[in-house]
């Protein structure tokens, strides 16, 4: 997918211009190796940017599936409570309404969720802290999603992380609309 699109061209990329490299390195071109050098330096920069919008991406894709189930449901069973009636926000809100409006049985008690909470949290960082975690949410985005931080303390979403969070998002998407229904809510 487009994952791996980036990533073949990332890398496709850096090794056409390693080569270029190479041939000013061995025909004395000294400027344009040096010019070479930093283009390669950009390139590698480019990739967890790259890889962080995909990541955003999955999860931005995997909260507008749920919340749409939710109004599709609740539009075809003509419901008098509203996904906006329920507070909260995000994929927490829409897992809250399918378990006490729809009554889907417990979504929220198996552990790919805990995973989608913790990429949730990612999200937030990437967006509203400029990619930069607490000390905590950094420890959690290492051993729950193998995200490590860059030198410079700013989150690195390196090409398997991208794949391993499409994955989990495509994952929890599937698990939410496998789910039975308890019962059919009540049309009062």
């Amino acid at each position: 997918g487009v994952i791996e699109y980036i990533n073949k061209s990332l890398n496709s990329s850096i090794s056409d211009e390693v080569k270029r490299q190479h041939f000013y390195n061995e025909n004395g071109q000294w400027r344009e190796h040096e010019e070479s050098l930093v283009k390669v330096a950009h390139l590698h920069s480019i990739s967890p940017f790259a890889f962080s919008s995909c990541v955003l991406s999955s999860y931005a894709i995997a909260e507008a599936c749920i919340d749409r189930y939710c109004n599709l449901y609740s539009k075809k069973h003509d419901l008098k409570i509203q996904l906006s009636d329920i507070q909260g926000k995000g994929i927490d809100r829409a897992l809250t309404y399918l378990e006490k409006v729809i009554q889907v049985e417990n979504i929220k008690s198996d552990g790919l969720h805990g995973k989608i909470k913790v990429v949730n949290d990612l999200r937030n960082d990437l967006i509203h802290r400029a990619g930069v975690p607490s000390n905590k949410n950094a420890k959690k985005y290492k051993e729950e999603l193998g995200v490590d931080l860059s030198d410079e303390g700013i989150i690195e979403i390196l090409y398997d992380n991208a794949i391993y969070i499409h994955d989990l998002c495509d994952q929890f998407i599937r698990f939410v609309l496998s789910r039975d229904f308890m019962a059919l809510p009540s049309e009062e």
